[in-house]
């Protein structure tokens, strides 16, 4: 890791008391979530009965966001479900995989049912963006069957990768990327989809046409798209950067309020033309650790403007500047 993330200026944050109010909080809102996700289902349901539409509810949760997710999933006597990792590489990553499970839905009403308790314990353990319920008239493993073919995708070249869509902020890239033909392709086995974005909002996916079951070809993305699918995600792959380096400093922080904060920083960034990646964590860096309006002081306006100008590296802009005006810096956002 770069320099910048150790130097003695950087201040350390996330002090106790304010991580136990956040954890508190967190702990608070998931119980609530819970609670407006589970009436939401039933709502759901009901639509689809009034419309006379057969819908089995299935959920994909991803193992990732709660490892250990087959020992759970094998504890719930009589139910369905399926990874979708099966028949690749990687099948034996069992703890981990993404599962579709099928949930009943007269099992689902009673608080006390496994089944209920199986679904609100993934929906407050699991990381939410990790979590999406379908609603479909097919079997599960029709559905499953139809899902398994977007777990790896293929670029012009034969070169195959793996693409964990089942975690809804990568599914959300998808939906930038694809065509209106190829979004069309992965709903329709579905009645609708339904998931929690980064921000906790709710996102109902609906299919405009009758759900079927297309022909089974292997996923395939155009050079562009594939490249598009990366550059969306580096504003995550550096949120998760920082995370794992700084650890507790951004325990006040949550994963919303961090990747909200890094996308501000990766904006002003590039008012200085920085797109080096080296340049682009030291920036951020110091907008996360220090102060969100750190290029503001004088003197570190002028050495970024400098780099801009090409007088200097970026790198060089940050690394140059002295930890007197670094304190500066931080005393000005204390008084703030």
């Amino acid at each position: 890791m770069t320099e910048l993330l150790t130097q003695g200026a950087i201040p350390s944050q996330g002090a106790v008391g304010m991580r136990d109010v956040s954890v508190a909080q967190s702990v608070d809102q998931r119980y609530a979530g819970w609670q407006r996700c589970f009436e939401r289902l039933q709502l759901v349901y009901e639509k689809h009965q009034a419309r006379e539409q057969t819908a089995f509810l299935y959920l994909i949760a991803d193992g990732r966001g709660n490892p250990g997710i087959d020992n759970l999933l094998a504890r719930v006597p009589e139910l369905s479900y399926t990874s979708l990792w099966r028949d690749t590489a990687i099948q034996s990553y069992t703890d981990v995989a993404p599962y579709l499970i099928a949930l009943d839905r007269h099992e689902l009403v009673n608080e006390r049912s496994l089944q209920h308790r199986l679904a609100r314990r993934l929906w407050r353990e699991a990381s939410v963006p990790m979590l999406t319920w379908l609603w479909s008239p097919h079997d599960l493993e029709s559905v499953a069957s139809h899902y398994r073919r977007y777990a790896i995708y293929s670029i012009p070249n034969r070169q195959a990768y793996y693409l964990h869509f089942y975690d809804n902020r990568v599914l959300e890239r998808l939906k930038r990327v694809w065509t209106e033909e190829e979004a069309q392709q992965f709903i329709a086995p579905c009645l609708e989809i339904g998931y929690c974005n980064r921000l906790m909002a709710d996102i109902t996916w609906e299919n405009a046409h009758p759900p079927v079951l297309p022909a089974a070809e292997p996923l395939q993305l155009t050079d562009a798209q594939h490249q598009l699918l990366i550059d969306l995600a580096y504003t995550d792959k550096l949120t998760l950067q920082l995370r794992t380096t700084c650890g507790a400093r951004l325990d006040h922080l949550t994963p919303s309020e961090l990747y909200q904060l890094v996308c501000s920083q990766l904006e002003r960034a590039s008012a200085y033309r920085i797109n080096d990646e080296t340049a682009l964590l030291n920036f951020v860096t110091c907008g996360v650790l220090i102060s969100p309006a750190f290029d503001e002081h004088p003197v570190v306006r002028e050495r970024l403007l400098a780099a801009a100008r090409g007088d200097m590296s970026s790198v060089d802009a940050l690394s140059g500047v002295t930890d007197d005006v670094w304190s500066a810096v931080q005393q000005e956002t204390t008084n703030a």
